[in-house]
């Protein structure tokens, strides 16, 4: 197991695993804003961070610039490859404070990825919460197709049902019912997926990309989740939101594309030679 680094910063406290890079826990005072990653629980991808694709690509199999790659299938029992390829590598830690850490990580030349990638991550606690920064440069000799996100499972209190959502979201991304891969996108007007008037949840179950997203008055995107505030800068265009099983908590993800954006290019990053791609996002009570 690892040995998880902790930081703290007035009331709030938080603990990261150098496997993964994930985020393991977050409190403010002595309450939870998202799942423990060391719980027992049937939701995976806890505190994930999502390099170099997030969500599921359609039986591992994508091209770019005519060549074809085929990727491990970690998602065996719906045919995809998902969530990238960090997930269990074990990142290094760069710097520390008492409330701030920075790990780094290598994405090697490998089968269905051939390209080169480092990437940090830094996460930093303040007086209003945390604060996530990804960056990436491609360390290769060739252009690098890439997508990131990250997998926080936010904990507003209460049943989901009671829950209130604030999601300045246009558009949702319609998906197969067996293996969640996307069909077409389409307005929310109408439909049980329009939050961008905050809502009750009620019986409404989401694992459900949203896009074309509001900016806020900060120049940043933003969900209110119950009492919970999450933000994410512009170069995350995409949200995906999941109503846990129990239905006592939210996935809440910022990610740069879409689902199956390896396959279908839409925004997908391109990183050049020594080009970097940088965001960050982060997590309050309001």
């Amino acid at each position: 197991m690892s040995t998880y680094l902790e930081i703290a910063a007035g009331p709030h406290r938080a603990a990261v695993d150098p496997r993964g890079g994930a985020l393991v826990r977050l409190l403010k005072g002595d309450r939870a804003l998202v799942v423990d990653r060391e719980g027992p629980s049937e939701m995976r991808f806890r505190g994930d961070v999502l390099v170099p694709w997030p969500n599921r690509v359609a039986d591992g199999r994508w091209s770019f610039a005519g060549r074809e790659h085929q990727l491990a299938l970690n998602e065996p029992e719906r045919h995809n490859a998902l969530h990238g390829l960090v997930l269990d590598t074990v990142w290094d830690v760069a710097e520390q404070d008492a409330s701030s850490v920075r790990l780094t990580c290598e994405v090697p030349p490998q089968d269905g990825y051939p390209f080169r990638l480092a990437t940090s991550i830094a996460y930093a606690l303040g007086d209003d919460g945390l604060t996530v920064t990804l960056e990436t440069t491609n360390t290769g000799d060739v252009p690098a197709p890439y997508g990131a996100g990250f997998h926080p499972y936010l904990v507003p209190g209460g049943v989901a049902d009671d829950v209130e959502l604030d999601l300045g979201a246009s558009r949702y991304v319609e998906v197969t019912p067996d293996r969640l891969l996307p069909v077409d996108e389409h307005d929310v007007g109408g439909t049980p997926y329009d939050f961008r008037t905050p809502r009750r949840l009620g019986g409404v179950e989401l694992d459900t990309a949203f896009t074309e997203l509001d900016v806020r008055d900060d120049g940043n995107h933003a969900a209110h989740v119950g009492d919970l505030r999450l933000w994410w800068e512009p170069v995350y265009g995409w949200l995906q939101v999941f109503t846990s099983p129990d239905r006592t908590c939210f996935a809440v993800e910022p990610q740069t594309c879409g689902p199956d954006a390896l396959r279908s290019g839409a925004d997908l990053v391109v990183l050049q030679p020594g080009g970097s791609h940088r965001g960050s996002w982060g997590l309050g009570v309001s």
